[in-house]
């Protein structure tokens, strides 16, 4: 199939169907909570103690956070076969200018990681209200897993993988397709920002803003690499700060 892009210029499939849009974005949130549910419903059934459920998950999250992610980026791919596309239309590519191009997208999403973090940083002391709203799921002594590598895992290689091909990659080249650019990058952001909504509002006002960042480097080179190694390294930082490792 060999539709050009009217948004890229570039050759590709038609538009993704949008009811699997909104199921893909909308899903990684659906499916861990189901997740969780059933963990604490088999382990009940097996006799098992239930009642410190904040710190069960807290031992456990960077697993729910590996099949979850399986499973969601599974049914993108899904979708994506359905809709006529390949992972290279949704930005599994280089970004264009060879080895030039790879330098300059890395060093980008570096620059713009580090920039937002400490704005962020400095900023979100003003939401201190709102951070009391935050689940003891991520307050506790494990707030990203029973181990330090399983949990660095998770988060800076499957978390950053996977959340990048579906709301970058599958659900942002879509909506970019039917509503153009901007409604894409602010669309796309906000089911990034609802998808961290267990940190509560300052989690999903952070993630909100990050997502913008990534979006435009998505925008700038139709390239995965850039939101991606972003996206590694903010959670590279927010997993080696749980850890006390910064």
């Amino acid at each position: 199939m060999d539709i050009t892009d009217p948004q890229s210029g570039n050759a590709s499939a038609g538009k993704p169907v949008l009811w699997r849009l909104f199921v893909a974005l909308v899903l990684p949130t659906v499916f861990i909570l189901v997740v969780i549910t059933l963990f604490f419903a088999v382990r009940s059934a097996m006799g098992y103690d239930v009642s410190s459920s904040n710190t069960l998950v807290n031992e456990h999250i960077s697993y729910f956070v590996i099949l979850n992610h399986t499973i969601s980026f599974c049914v993108m791919f899904l979708f994506l076969r359905k809709d006529g596309l390949r992972l290279s239309d949704i930005g599994f590519r280089l970004p264009d200018q060879g080895s030039k191009g790879l330098i300059i997208e890395i060093a980008l999403a570096v620059i713009s990681t580090l920039i937002v973090i400490g704005l962020l940083t400095t900023i979100m002391p003003l939401f201190e209200t709102a951070q009391a709203e935050t689940p003891a799921l991520v307050r506790g002594d494990k707030k990203l897993g029973n181990t330090f590598w399983i949990a660095l895992f998770a988060s800076v290689v499957v978390a950053s993988f996977v959340e990048e091909s579906i709301f970058r990659g599958y659900g942002m080249t879509g909506f970019r397709r039917r509503w153009g650019l901007l409604s894409a990058i602010l669309v796309s952001s906000a089911f990034f920002g609802l998808f961290h909504i267990s940190y509560g509002l300052v989690g999903v006002i952070r993630t909100f803003f990050q997502g913008l960042v990534f979006a435009l480097l998505f925008a700038r080179s139709r390239s995965l690499l850039g939101p991606m190694v972003a996206h590694s390294l903010t959670n590279l930082i927010g997993t080696l700060s749980a850890f006390d490792v910064l």
